[in-house]
């Protein structure tokens, strides 16, 4: 049986928190669930669920999970764990993946402006 190895794509993604104080929402997951491909369903509980429409049917992301944006601007969710040894953070020349750079005399972190970590 021959062995594969998946190629080295880019691919947007955040760490869903389910919280109202969510400090991170791009702006496709926004337009997601605006457009009903992505709705967020509560029982008056803490037990949140981000329940994402694919073409394989509903997927359900709890919190904690991270919320990808793949190549074709497909959404889906995936685990944490499978998540972070999947996927490593890129970024540019510029911060060096870190998404914050120091200021020209180096006396405060600003956001990157070359990149979009």
């Amino acid at each position: 049986m021959a062995k594969y190895r998946k190629k080295p794509v880019v691919i947007d993604a955040f760490k869903w928190t389910g919280d109202r104080e969510q400090l991170e929402d791009p702006i496709w997951i926004v337009e997601a669930i605006a457009n009903g491909t992505v709705t967020i369903r509560s029982d008056c509980s803490s037990d949140v669920k981000l329940v994402v429409k694919t073409l394989e049917g509903e997927m359900t992301a709890n919190r904690g999970d991270y919320i990808i944006r793949g190549v074709k601007g497909e959404i889906y969710p995936c685990k944490a764990d499978i998540f972070e040894q999947t996927y490593e953070a890129v970024g540019c020349e510029n911060c060096k993946g870190k998404g914050r750079v120091w200021d020209c005399v180096g006396e405060y972190y600003y956001d990157c402006p070359y990149c979009s970590v």
